[in-house]
Formats: C-alpha cells, sequence, structure tokens
C-alpha cells in the first residue's frame, strides 16, 4: 500500500468510503484509517471552496462514487457470502446452480461498478488537477 503522501486525492476519497463501509460492517480499526484518510483529503481540497464551480463538481463526484463504491461493496459480498465454495452435499443441484448463477451476476456487477469507480476516482483527480498523480491498477475499456 502506497503512503497517503504519494496517492492522488481521487484514491484517497476512495479508500475514504470504503473504511466507512468497513466500519460500518464492523471493522473498529478501520476508524484511525478513516480519520487520517479524511484529514488528507480536507487539507487538498481547502482551496476548492474559492473555486465553487470546482468544489460543487468535486462534491457531486463524491457523492457518485460513495453510490458506485456501495453497489461494488454489495456485490463483492455477495460473491463472498454465497454458498458455493465450501459446498457440502447439502444443496439440491436446482440450489447450486442458483448460487452459481448468483456469484456470476454480483462478480460481473462487481467488475463493472470497479470500472465506473475507475472513472470517477479519475476524474476527480482532473477536477483537482491532479490527473498525473492517479495511479489505478485496474483499468477497463
Amino acid at each position: 500500500m502506497l503512503p497517503i503522501e504519494i496517492k492522488s486525492t481521487g484514491t484517497l476519497v476512495d479508500e475514504m468510503i470504503t473504511a466507512e463501509f468497513k466500519i460500518d460492517a464492523g471493522n473498529e480499526a478501520a476508524k484511525d484509517r478513516r480519520h487520517a484518510l479524511g484529514n488528507a483529503v480536507q487539507g487538498r481540497t481547502l482551496s476548492l471552496v474559492k473555486d465553487m464551480p470546482r468544489y460543487r463538481e468535486f462534491m457531486k463526484l463524491i457523492e457518485e462514487l460513495r453510490v458506485v463504491l456501495k453497489e461494488c461493496w454489495d456485490a463483492q459480498q455477495a460473491v463472498h457470502g454465497t454458498p458455493i465454495v465450501n459446498y457440502s452435499g447439502e444443496m439440491s443441484e436446482d440450489e447450486l446452480m442458483g448460487n452459481i448463477i448468483a456469484v456470476a451476476k454480483a462478480g460481473r456487477k462487481a467488475q463493472e461498478t470497479n470500472a465506473q469507480r475507475n472513472i470517477i476516482i479519475r476524474r476527480i483527480d482532473d477536477v483537482l488537477q491532479e490527473a498525473s498523480n492517479s495511479q489505478l491498477e485496474k483499468t477497463y475499456g
């Protein structure tokens, strides 16, 4: 994991929102990370208040990212929570096939929303004139 100081603000916002989901899921350890990320984002965006159109665009993108990340989070939870990996023979074939289809659909949704996530992170970095700092490893066409 790269240090906060060298990550783009879009990436920090992404991690901050994800930390909030982890906290909501009961991960108390994520609170410190969320706090550090929030401080870093706030410090980098203070000057945006002077440029109201860019500030509004930034806030709109954060909300878009939050929605997309929630959809991605839920899809990933469905993939991990659907009982096919530890199949013990207690399901009928129809139930098993239904679960396999559910996992495939959730996996596709996770990929689609991850692609949207990457686009929004780049748009946040563009608004903040940090496009050259975006370091997203996965991209989807």
